[in-house]
């Protein structure tokens, strides 16, 4: 989850998206770990995770989400807004992507996102006023393999990323599976070391005022002049697919 920046300026009356955000992630991981939606494709439960946290949060504030679950050799994602996530999978030229999601946008740099405001601020809403909902998620079915490499994060990652920058980094991790087949188990890439590696290489592009970032392509498609990366709160959260023992 992602807490909208924007919301700051609402701190006054009690928002904040911050606290939102991991409210959200702190609800959707507890209605997953008790069962909820049990029996239904993956997809859906992450779904109901997600709504499941949209009607029992407290804190007020704006947010993008993303839940995965994992069925099996399946895997199922509900996302909300401009986070999102990637599979990758080892071929004969290196690690490429199988599946990811597609960011969703009411305009452009205006995610889908839930909101929670404080009274005052709902009293002055318009009338009719719609608000996005875990209902609004984008599903995704994938299905995945011992070896895989599955990340999930938030557009501060993606905006400085280029797919090709990422696949170098993930190129040079071992899956723990391949490690396993030459009898080093150890030698496996821990999740921890490949998440830090690219929310540090996406930092870094980020601070760069001169850097081409996915963000900047994005500008121009929209007829925005922008240069340079996209300072942004970097999420990323890697773990490897490894066989039921």
């Amino acid at each position: 989850a992602d807490g909208v920046g924007s919301m700051a300026q609402f701190a006054k009356y009690g928002a904040d998206a911050a606290a939102y955000a991991q409210e959200l992630m702190q609800l959707s991981g507890d209605a997953l770990a008790d069962g909820r939606a049990a029996g239904q494709p993956p997809e859906v439960r992450a779904r109901e995770a997600i709504a499941y946290a949209e009607r029992n949060a407290v804190f007020y504030g704006a947010s993008t989400v993303a839940v995965l679950a994992l069925a099996g050799s399946t895997v199922g994602v509900a996302n909300l807004g401009d986070s999102g996530f990637i599979l990758m999978r080892k071929g004969r030229t290196g690690m490429h992507i199988v599946s990811r999601s597609q960011e969703q946008q009411h305009q452009w740099n205006c995610p889908y996102q839930l909101c929670r405001l404080p009274p005052v601020l709902q009293r002055r809403l318009k009338a009719g006023l719609v608000f996005d909902t875990a209902a609004d998620c984008d599903q995704y079915n994938v299905e995945v393999q011992p070896g895989d490499l599955l990340l999930l994060f938030t557009d501060g990652f993606s905006d400085n990323l280029h797919e090709h920058e990422v696949r170098e980094i993930v190129d040079r991790a071992l899956a723990p599976v391949f490690g396993e087949l030459v009898g080093h188990p150890e030698l496996g890439t821990p999740p921890a070391v490949i998440s830090e590696s690219l929310a540090k290489a996406a930092r870094e592009r980020a601070l760069d005022e001169t850097a081409a970032v996915p963000f900047v392509s994005s500008a121009k498609k929209h007829g925005m002049d922008f240069l340079g990366g996209k300072p942004d709160d970097i999420t990323v959260v890697a773990a490897w697919v490894v066989p039921d023992v």
